[in-house]
């Protein structure tokens, strides 16, 4: 009878033990399946010409309403600040090695809900997560260091939605 127990017992262990086993493993491959992690090198580039030629076109037409006067007082400062890091990070930062830096993130492809970017430390810059929940249409970014999270509308002009990051970082990666 105490045979029986202990083999039935053994049995129980080894049966939960596979199922559970089973269960985990499905889980996280569902995971990978969904969610494309990663990483880009982006290159360090000057304004071009083509932006700025595109801004001046825009300057000419008389008809502004409120709202894209806003978004070119927004793509200016952020324009000024990206100038002002430039001239401001270090030679060996430029270095004919170094000229590109890397953005990792995660991306939900089978659902298309989230993308999420990690943005490197800067010479004067600071670390930085974007975050942006189409389901929700928000974007946060996470100042690491400093412990802060701003919320702000998500603008899908600017940003592509996970499928579109996805085949681009595809097309990137194969050199297309």
């Amino acid at each position: 009878m105490t045979t029986l127990c202990v083999t039935l017992t053994a049995l129980l262990v080894l049966t939960t033990g596979i199922v559970g086993g089973i269960y985990l493993y499905r889980q996280f491959a569902q995971y990978r399946l969904r969610h494309f992690r990663g990483w880009c090198s982006i290159p360090y580039v000057e304004p071009s010409s083509r932006y700025e030629e595109m801004h001046r076109t825009s300057a000419s037409n008389p008809v502004f309403d409120a709202q894209k006067q806003d978004n070119i007082n927004i793509e200016t400062m952020i324009n000024d600040l990206a100038k002002q890091m430039r001239e401001s990070m270090d030679d060996s930062l430029l270095s004919e090695s170094n000229q590109y830096f890397d953005e990792e993130f995660d991306i939900d492809v089978e659902f298309e809900q989230y993308e999420r970017i990690e943005v490197p430390n800067f010479s004067h810059g600071r670390r930085g997560r974007f975050v942006h929940d189409f389901a929700k249409n928000m974007t946060g970014i996470i100042d690491v260091e400093e412990g802060r999270c701003f919320v702000l509308p998500l603008n899908r002009s600017q940003v592509l939605p996970p499928q579109s990051l996805f085949d681009l970082v595809v097309k990137m990666r194969t050199g297309y």
